[in-house]
């Protein structure tokens, strides 16, 4: 694709938690840093509060993080107690988010709008504001909409108003996968476009790293979020149990945290009753500046990820951050997976569903560690090229200069 010279000033619309959250931030953050190297400028408005009371780690209502500069305009990254109190703060947000780009916008044009949230509500507001000030706006999605992967939550109207006019407001959307890109091409508006944007990650994080193991046994590592199962947590515990019988010095390491107690209540039960409660370490939050001494100390990075239609749309950007350490992963075959990695050339491929087939894949890793480790090395290759954050930024530039070259 032809390169332009023109530069553009972006702004990002997000609703998770920034700038240490779990896979959105780091694909935002990763995204953002690379437009911002490009010379081109990105920056992060987080609409409403992040963190919830006790568990309160983004405390800066604005900075600036890996080069990229983010702002809470509500003034609080921490959600107050009582449902409506949280919602008067997300109302404020929204307002004080509103006139911060119209200050913004004043100042220094804005060219691009990007929208990284599903929420149907405030995505129809800032179309609003893009149509006043007539400024492109762009979605950057990486998961079906909500209404898709919840339909009981929010009923057969709301997902029908959704499908067929909320998604229609975008000018581009940017699809992480194949399935992504074909299931909203059917949805969105008659002059919108849609390109592909897959999975983005910042290999010089994991590059030579050297830090101290948090472990004096070996392990293997999941990082991501201990809640709501997504990632196949139950089947990881059990096929571990049946790693745990052969190999009696092996850890597993499990990082992250939920809000919700109970989702990590269920999994320390379940260690107990598969008798693994000692070999499995529970680590709760851990800054995402840490996450590289517990991925790259340990033997092998492990995603018992289910088959289902989350897991057929995206792309988990864990995968990316487990293949750029260079050490080798066990990951099943779900969703565009198998499109990037393959069995025994850059990753140990399990059917989903299934413990058996993912503690034989844990076994094979153990078993041969020269292959092992050629190929985990032949993985961290696709951070290189294919997933790297700085490619994709360019990608991103380049599309919308060629869509739009009146820039």
């Amino acid at each position: 694709m032809e390169r332009y010279n023109k530069l553009l000033n972006t702004v990002v619309l997000f609703e998770n938690a920034f700038p240490v959250g779990y896979a959105s931030a780091n694909r935002l953050l990763s995204i953002a840093k690379g437009i911002n190297e490009l010379g081109h400028r990105m920056k992060v408005y987080c609409i409403r509060p992040s963190d919830y009371k006790p568990q309160i780690i983004n405390k800066d209502v604005q900075g600036v993080s890996d080069g990229v500069e983010y702002v809470y305009p509500a003034n609080t990254t921490i959600w107050p107690d009582g449902i409506i109190k949280r919602y008067r703060i997300y109302l404020k947000g929204i307002i004080l988010t509103w006139k911060a780009l119209i200050k913004e916008n004043n100042n220094n044009r804005i060219h691009v709008v990007f929208s990284y949230s599903y929420n149907v509500y405030s995505n129809l507001i800032f179309w609003v504001f893009c149509k006043i000030y007539k400024i492109k706006f762009i979605y950057l999605i990486d998961e079906y909409p909500d209404s898709v992967l919840y339909p009981k939550k929010f009923g057969p109207i709301f997902k029908w108003c959704e499908l067929n006019y909320f998604l229609k407001v975008f000018d581009i959307i940017f699809a992480m996968t194949t399935p992504l890109k074909e299931f909203y091409t059917k949805l969105k508006g008659k002059n919108a476009k849609i390109e592909i944007i897959p999975m983005t990650v910042q290999p010089q994080r994991f590059e030579n790293y050297s830090g101290e193991s948090p472990s004096e046994k070996p392990y293997f590592a999941y990082s991501g979020y201990i809640g709501d199962n997504k990632d196949g947590l139950d089947i990881l515990i059990k096929a571990f149990s049946i790693f745990a019988k052969k190999y009696d010095n092996i850890l597993l390491y499990m990082i992250g945290y939920s809000r919700i107690k109970a989702h990590h209540d269920s999994l320390m039960e379940l260690a107990k009753v598969n008798d693994i409660a000692d070999r499995i370490v529970f680590t709760g939050s851990v800054h995402r500046d840490e996450i590289p001494r517990y991925l790259c100390n340990a033997i092998g990075l492990v995603l018992a990820r289910p088959d289902n239609i989350r897991a057929k749309g995206g792309f988990p950007t864990k995968v990316g951050e487990y293949l750029a350490t260079g050490k080798p992963i066990v990951v099943t075959k779900v969703g565009e997976i198998p499109s990037y990695l393959k069995d025994n050339v850059n990753a140990f491929l399990a059917e989903p569903g299934s413990v058996e087939s993912f503690a034989s894949k844990m076994i094979e890793l153990i078993e041969y560690p020269i292959k092992a480790n050629q190929i985990g090395l032949r993985g961290k290759k696709l951070t290189e090229n294919v997933f790297n954050y700085k490619v994709q930024a360019q990608n991103i530039i380049d599309f919308i200069l060629c869509s739009y070259n009146y820039y």
